[in-house]
């Protein structure tokens, strides 16, 4: 028996990558790498491979400031200005969720346990998500890089081949009779 699930009961996925400097942040941190966003209803796990983190997010693993060491989606759709705040459905949590969303590692973190964040249920799907900016905060909670999320772009297809003609054999002639 074939059962189809429809699209928005599979899981999607989006990703960042070429992040840049905060609009506003002058500090020497250069984070570079990829965050794979996948969503699974209103749930997205953040798995990430980075480097050029704040190292004090690996020696003190509990920063005072609630974003401190924070990766999180917010609102906004630029990197070049103001990200606005964490995106969510303000309508289902009175609570931010993405509060307490950490990475950690020593400047890099990458193919270690700690490389994938818990499932953080937003309320939104995938499709609210694209476009949207993706911060990596510093320890003290500062905005220090930014990246836009995107769907991934699909591997390029093979072109049907066209058909082989074969020419049209020549007309036989036909007698005429006078």
């Amino acid at each position: 028996m074939l059962v189809l699930l429809p699209a928005s009961a599979l899981a999607q996925t989006l990703t960042a990558t070429n992040f840049v400097k905060y609009f506003d942040y002058d500090g020497i941190r250069a984070v570079a790498g990829t965050v794979t966003v996948t969503t699974d209803g209103t749930t997205q796990t953040l798995d990430f491979s980075l480097t050029g983190l704040d190292n004090y997010c690996a020696i003190y693993h509990t920063p005072t400031d609630p974003n401190g060491c924070g990766i999180h989606i917010h609102s906004g759709t630029t990197c070049a200005g103001d990200a606005g705040g964490h995106y969510y459905d303000e309508g289902t949590f009175t609570d931010d969720p993405w509060v307490g969303i950490r990475y950690g590692g020593y400047g890099t973190t990458a193919g270690e346990d700690s490389d994938t964040t818990p499932g953080v249920d937003t309320g939104l799907l995938s499709s609210e998500l694209e476009g949207r900016a993706l911060i990596v905060h510093d320890y003290d909670g500062k905005r220090i890089a930014c990246a836009l999320l995107a769907a991934p772009t699909p591997a390029p297809s093979s072109s049907p081949t066209a058909p082989t003609l074969k020419p049209s054999p020549a007309p036989t002639p036909v007698p005429v009779v006078v």
